[in-house]
């Protein structure tokens, strides 16, 4: 069995600092979320006879903050704009504008507040399969070297996948990025590239 070389030590030091400091940053500050995750305001437009591409080209100009627009209704005949701390000056303007591009006519734009999603409604569908998937590499690992140690071939690997995903995660806390719809598919596929490549280094234990 190999064992734990000094390179190795410092990487996992290294690692175990960029959680702790990503705890840190998750108790003082909480998750940054992706603007249709966290609290937001959206504008729906009947598009009629108007150019979407210009209703674009003028939120964007009026709405300094992120926004993101949606395509909505039957025949895609809405546009859905979701906006970031919405100002009553910032909606009067876009819609004064609006009115401009349909040649004086009002153009009618509904209000919705969004309220935030709980980060654990957006990571706990991905954690349970996650851990299953995790365990029973784990289980086959110290099956297969249970001459070598059964316990710690069971459980390294187990530690191997929490430290990856706990520095994944430390890495958005730190930065501040955004949670969002690709985060957990790419912390899945995180999880599978390590436990791939932790097979191929034949999964055992290192000795002390």
């Amino acid at each position: 069995m190999k064992q734990i070389s000094g390179k190795t030590k410092i990487m996992i030091a290294i690692a175990l600092v960029i959680i702790v400091i990503g705890i840190v940053m998750v108790c003082t500050k909480g998750m940054n979320q992706e603007l249709n995750y966290s609290e937001h305001t959206v504008l729906t437009i009947a598009l009629n006879n108007l150019e979407k591409d210009k209703v674009v080209d003028i939120a964007k100009e009026v709405f300094e903050n992120e926004i993101v627009f949606q395509n909505i209704g039957e025949f895609e005949d809405q546009l859905a704009i979701n906006i970031k701390d919405l100002s009553e000056e910032k909606k009067n303007e876009f819609q004064e504008k609006l009115k401009e591009l349909n040649a004086g006519e009002e153009v009618t734009v509904e209000q919705k507040e969004v309220g935030k999603i709980d980060i654990k409604d957006i990571v706990m569908p991905y954690i349970v399969p996650m851990i299953i998937v995790t365990v029973l590499y784990a289980i086959f690992n110290g099956i297969k070297n249970r001459k070598k140690g059964f316990v710690l071939n069971l459980i390294l690997p187990i530690i191997v996948a929490v430290i990856i995903e706990g520095v994944y995660f430390s890495i958005y806390a730190i930065f501040g990025l955004p949670v969002g719809v690709v985060s957990m598919p790419v912390a899945a596929a995180l999880l599978v590239l390590t436990l791939t490549a932790y097979s191929l280094k034949k999964g055992e234990a290192p000795t002390e």
